[in-house]
């Protein structure tokens, strides 16, 4: 696969995803991100950008970096979140993608719980 391809491929994947979050109900507004490993580039990673709603996110918004953080492409910043992703990417190469959604169901039992978060 061309490395082009690779790279809109994951992109397109994680705005499909991103969407699919929204539409059931996982995540609101801007909460929330998605990442994925590139196809073929083992070191590279397509994450959803900071403060990007999910249903007008388009795929040349989802930024590339590496696993070390760095950010090779994008037209927008990595989600606030992207060094967890990557830490996560370093330590555990059988992770594909991950997902970190803030359901309202989860977010609503957390402080009905007394979730000792804060």
């Amino acid at each position: 696969m061309h490395v082009d391809e690779s790279w809109q491929r994951a992109r397109e994947t994680v705005v499909l995803y991103g969407r699919r979050l929204q539409a059931e109900g996982l995540v609101h507004w801007t909460s929330g991100n998605l990442s994925l490993r590139v196809a073929g580039e083992a070191d590279l990673i397509a994450m959803t950008p900071t403060d990007a709603p999910y249903d007008t996110m388009q795929p040349e918004d989802v930024c590339i970096v590496r696993s070390d953080g760095s950010i090779v492409d994008g037209r927008r910043a990595p989600t606030s979140e992207f060094p967890l992703h990557t830490l996560v990417y370093q330590r555990r190469a059988e992770v594909g993608a991950i997902v970190h959604a803030h359901s309202r169901a989860a977010m609503t039992w957390s402080v009905s719980r007394g979730c000792a978060c804060h």
